[in-house]
C-alpha cells in the first residue's frame, strides 16, 4: 500500500483528520508525510494530526508469543549470561518428560556462579542498590561506585574485608568526586558498619583505587553545605542567601578557615543569620543536620559575628 492509498484508508477510519481542517496552519505548497506517528508537513514542519492505530493488533497472540525466542542473553552488569528455562527448549517448545531432570540439573548449574568474581558483585549490588534508594542518590553516584568497586575487585581489596565496607566506602569516594554535600554520618547509619571502619576502607580506596581511575576528590566547600543544611532544616532562599553573605564578608574582613571543618563553618553562618533575622533556629537542631557538637556551633558563631560588618 502507497502513502495516497493509506492516508485514504486512515481518512475513511477516521484515524487522521483531512488536511483542509488544518490549512491555515501550514504553508502554501504542503507536502505532507508520515513520519513517528504524524502527519508533517516537510516544507513548513507543521503537524497536522496524530496517527493512531486502532486496529486489532495480534503482534501478542498466543501464536505469534510461542515463536518468540527463549534462548536471548540475558545482560546484567555483571556480564552476559545464557537463560536454561528446565522446562523447554531452544525453539519454545515443551520437554519430553524424561529430559525434564536433566534439564533441570543444567538450569541450576547455570544460575550457579562461575567464579569469586560474580559471587562477589551478587553480594555487593544488592547493598550498592539499597544505598542509592535510601540515601534518594542520582544514578550516576551509582555508576561511578559501581566503577570504583569494579576496579577495587579487580585489585583483589575484597580478600579478607568486608564488602559492605568497602561498597558504602566506594559510594563515599563517588560523593566526593562529584562534590556531593552528605555526610558520613547517613552513610554509615544506612549500612549499618563503624565510622572507624568506614574511614578505614575510604582510605584504601583513596590510595589504591581513585588513581588506577584517574579520580580526583576536593573538599567540599561551606558553600554546598550552607545550601544542604538550609533546605534540610526547611529554610528559606532569603535566608541561605543571607547566610552565605555574611560568611563572605567575615571571610573578607580576615576570618581564617584553613584547618578548620567547612560543616562547622556553614552550621555558624545559619545560625548566626538565624539570630539576626530572629528565626527560631536552635543549636540542636543545626547540630545534628551538620554532625558537629554545640561547642563547635558557638564557637565557629562567635568568630563569624566577630569578623562580619554586615551589620
Amino acid at each position: 500500500m502507497n502513502l495516497n492509498e493509506m492516508d485514504n484508508r486512515y481518512l475513511e477510519l477516521g484515524i487522521i483528520q483531512p488536511l483542509d481542517d488544518f490549512s491555515h496552519e501550514c504553508c502554501e505548497n504542503p507536502n505532507i508525510i508520515q513520519e513517528s506517528g504524524f502527519e508533517v508537513c516537510i516544507n513548513c514542519g507543521t503537524t497536522h494530526a496524530r496517527i493512531i492505530d486502532q486496529s486489532k493488533n495480534a503482534y501478542y497472540s498466543i501464536e505469534k508469543e510461542s515463536k518468540f525466542k527463549t534462548d536471548d542473553r540475558i545482560f546484567s552488569p555483571i556480564g552476559p549470561r545464557t537463560l536454561i528455562d528446565g522446562h523447554k527448549d531452544a525453539h519454545g517448545n515443551y520437554l519430553k518428560s524424561e529430559s525434564i531432570p536433566t534439564f533441570r540439573r543444567l538450569s541450576k548449574i547455570n544460575r550457579s556462579l562461575i567464579n569469586g568474581y560474580e559471587r562477589n558483585l551478587w553480594i555487593a549490588l544488592p547493598i550498592l542498590r539499597f544505598l542509592k534508594s535510601s540515601l534518594d542518590l542520582p544514578q550516576y553516584i551509582y555508576y561511578q561506585a559501581f566503577q570504583i568497586y569494579l576496579k577495587a575487585v579487580e585489585k583483589r581489596l575484597t580478600l579478607g574485608r568486608s564488602i559492605r565496607g568497602l561498597v558504602a566506602a566506594s559510594l563515599l569516594a563517588s560523593l566526593k568526586v562529584f562534590k556531593i554535600p552528605r555526610l558520613m554520618q547517613e552513610i554509615f547509619d544506612v549500612v549499618e558498619i563503624s565510622k572507624k571502619e568506614l574511614n578505614l576502607y575510604y582510605r584504601l580506596v583513596y590510595t589504591e583505587v581513585l588513581p588506577e581511575l584517574k579520580l580526583k576528590t576536593e573538599r567540599i566547600g561551606y558553600q554546598k553545605y550552607i545550601t544542604k543544611f538550609c533546605e534540610t532544616l526547611g529554610l528559606s532562599d532569603d535566608l541561605k542567601k543571607g547566610s552565605l553573605k555574611i560568611f563572605k564578608s567575615s571571610v573578607q574582613n580576615g576570618l581564617i578557615i584553613s584547618g578548620k571543618n567547612p560543616r562547622g563553618l556553614a552550621a555558624g553562618a545559619i545560625y548566626l543569620c538565624s539570630n539576626v533575622n530572629k528565626k527560631e533556629v536552635t543549636q540542636k537542631a543545626i547540630c545534628n543536620i551538620s554532625n558537629i557538637s554545640e561547642v563547635i556551633l558557638r564557637t565557629r558563631f562567635k568568630e563569624i559575628k566577630h569578623y562580619c560588618t554586615l551589620f
